[in-house]
Formats: C-alpha cells, structure tokens, sequence
C-alpha cells in the first residue's frame, strides 16, 4: 500500500525524530546519493536554486544581513577577505591600532558600524591601509592615476 499526503502527515507527527534517526544511521549513503544526483543533474539542482531563491529572497537577503553584521561574520568576512591579500587578523589589528582606528584618507571611523576595509592595489594585491567605507568606495573608482589626473584637470578646468 503506497502512502499518501495525510498518512505521511500523520506518521511524521507521531514519530517526530524518525526522520533525525533515519538519517543518522544512513548519513553515508544519503550522502552519496545527493552527491550522485547532483552530478547526474546540475541543471535541475540549479534550477532549483534559482527558484528556492526567487521565492525566498527577501527571507534570505534578510538573513545574509542579519549574519554579516554579527560578530561571528564580521569575523569571517574579515578572514576570508584577508587570506586573499596573504594577511592575517594580527596584521589587521596593528594596521588598526597604528592608524587610531580611523580612515588613513579622512582620518574618520566609519560611521556604519562597519569595520575599516582593507585598502589594496588591485594589480599587484598589496595592502595599503585601512579606509572607512566611502574613501575605499571612492578610491576603488579612480585607481587609475592617469585618469584621476585628468579628472583633476577637468575639475580644475570646469569648476
């Protein structure tokens, strides 16, 4: 006798950790099925990311929000921004403390609540300092000396 909707239901609620246990004793071979699967399948799996998130993007970029504000994902997102740059936490917490905790640009902190970003020459990867949020955004934007030369000149020009 196959089952249906309500007797799933009913046998779900009556057995609440079934589905914990199950898993437990079956971990390994649930796993390689998924792993199958998704091999088998990418197109349907991304499909189906696509549309979990469509459904849920606003629960998820709530919750994205919400875990990179925490502590635990500031702490992350600093590491894994770091490990890019070959730096680590202890280079940042000098950097830090050598600036004042403030912008080398302005000489502000930031006022977001956000840590200071890690300045870095995008060609050569080399960390220059820590900028609060609109100097790093600003500079990102004009790297290029030869065009904040003529931008400067334009200024100049035009003002």
């Amino acid at each position: 006798m196959a089952w249906n909707d309500e007797d799933r239901k009913k046998f779900n609620k009556s057995h609440p950790d079934y589905k914990k246990e199950y898993y437990l004793k079956n971990k390994d071979r649930i796993c390689q099925q998924v792993k199958k699967y998704a091999l088998d399948n990418p197109e349907k799996i991304k499909k189906a990311d696509a549309d979990k998130y469509a459904k849920n993007r606003i629960k998820i970029l709530k919750r994205m929000r919400k875990y990179a504000k925490s502590d635990i994902g500031r702490k992350v997102s600093l590491r894994t921004q770091l490990k890019k740059y070959g730096a680590t936490t202890e280079l940042y917490t000098r950097m830090f403390n050598s600036q004042g905790g403030v912008c080398l640009m302005c000489g502000k902190s930031n006022e977001n609540g956000y840590r200071l970003s890690i300045d870095h020459n995008h060609f050569t990867g080399k960390i220059r300092g820590l900028l609060c949020t609109g100097c790093n955004s600003k500079l990102g934007m004009v790297e290029n000396l030869e065009f904040l030369e003529s931008a400067i000149k334009y200024l100049k020009e035009y003002d």
